[in-house]
């Protein structure tokens, strides 16, 4: 599914946010057999700075860390995966004064999505961290026609995505243009 992934795997390792840059942070909520991933971008250097993937913790620990990178990073806005879980999660964030905010995958919301974070990787729109579970996830990534003809993206099976999706939601509010002094750069709008 995702070609191209070592070429993007180039991100610099910086320790901390570069003054007046924009950073953003998608997150893909689990507890047990899936990981919880929290996946930082400079969106002004279209580089991933900061990845979090933990399981097997309490959901006030899970924010608390979430909180942690979050005020790290000066993130200026949250894009989180509100299905089954994430809800009570980012009704809580949003109440420690996080600028969170939802997304709800669904049949026709995650194609482009993926289809974004794809062609992001590809053409190196997007510099990534070489972090071996993020790349293990890329490179094991699927597609499949379903029954009534739809495209279905998904993990392999055995495998895990939540890497995945932390990285779409955080290319997808990486990708929405600067807006400053009520200029918006028309070449980089966000459809979304």
């Amino acid at each position: 599914m995702f070609r191209n992934i070592y070429g993007a795997a180039i991100a610099p390792r910086i320790a901390g946010p570069i003054a007046k840059h924009r950073y953003v942070m998608g997150i893909d909520f689990a507890r047990y057999e899936d990981f919880t991933v929290c996946i930082v971008i400079d969106a002004d250097d279209k580089a991933m700075v900061a990845m979090d993937r933990f399981s097997g913790t309490t959901w006030a620990l899970q924010r608390e860390r979430i909180g942690n990178l979050a005020r790290k990073w000066n993130v200026e806005s949250i894009l989180a995966e509100s299905n089954a879980i994430g809800e009570p999660n980012i009704e809580a964030l949003w109440r420690d004064k996080l600028p969170i905010s939802n997304f709800t995958t669904t049949a026709a919301s995650k194609p482009p999505l993926i289809e974004g974070l794809v062609s992001a990787l590809e053409n190196v729109d997007l510099m990534i961290l070489p972090d071996p579970a993020l790349l293990g996830e890329l490179g094991s990534y699927v597609y499949r026609n379903s029954r009534s003809g739809h495209t279905v993206y998904e993990a392999s099976a055995g495998r895990h995505d939540d890497c995945v999706i932390a990285l779409a939601l955080a290319w997808k509010v990486a990708s929405v243009p600067r807006i400053l002094f009520g200029i918006v750069d028309e070449d980089s709008i966000w459809m979304g």
